[in-house]
């Protein structure tokens, strides 16, 4: 019953989720970003929202831990990067590539990576890391992005959310 009630009160828009308003900002915004904090403290089911409410934008998401070294640079991002997307310069269309647990990638693949973002610097590309522990992530990398600490939720704000879950459920 757990598993269904939480996959049925999953945030639908922004405005369901338990977070800084700042944060949702920086999310929509077309900067490079890192969510990084604990585990359970909702930075998959930010980017998750963010999918929800993509627009034109293209979007690859990776799961590091499936794959961890260069060639999940090379067989996805570079292929993702390199494919032409119709009219992408012409109606502000992004390509997002968001890898989550990003603190997993190896040291070697994470040079690429940061090669790659250096090069894709005036382009419509656009990366959103999301991990667990901060210091694994490459000073270079975290040069090139904006770094949000997400921090477990409040407990008046959950307890909020609990409620609400609780009076639809009866």
């Amino acid at each position: 019953n757990i598993k269904m009630l939480s996959t049925k009160y999953i945030p639908d828009s922004y405005n369901d989720l338990i977070v800084n308003e700042n944060i949702i900002t920086i999310l929509q915004s077309n900067l490079n970003v890192i969510l990084y904090g604990p585990s359970g403290s909702g930075k998959t089911t930010m980017i998750k929202t963010l999918l929800k409410h993509k627009g034109n934008d293209k979007y690859l998401v990776i799961n590091v831990a499936d794959n961890r070294g260069i060639n999940l640079i090379r067989d996805n991002i570079i292929d993702f990067i390199n494919i032409d997307t119709i009219g992408i310069a012409h109606e502000n269309v992004q390509k997002v590539i968001i890898l989550d647990e990003m603190d997993s990638l190896t040291y070697d693949a994470q040079n690429i990576l940061n090669s790659i973002m250096e090069s894709c610097c005036n382009k419509s590309i656009r990366f959103i890391f999301v991990c667990n522990y901060f210091n694994n992530i490459s000073q270079s990398i975290v040069s090139k992005c904006c770094c949000l600490r997400i921090n477990c939720t409040d407990n008046s704000k959950l307890i909020n959310r609990i409620k609400y879950i609780c009076k639809n459920e009866n």
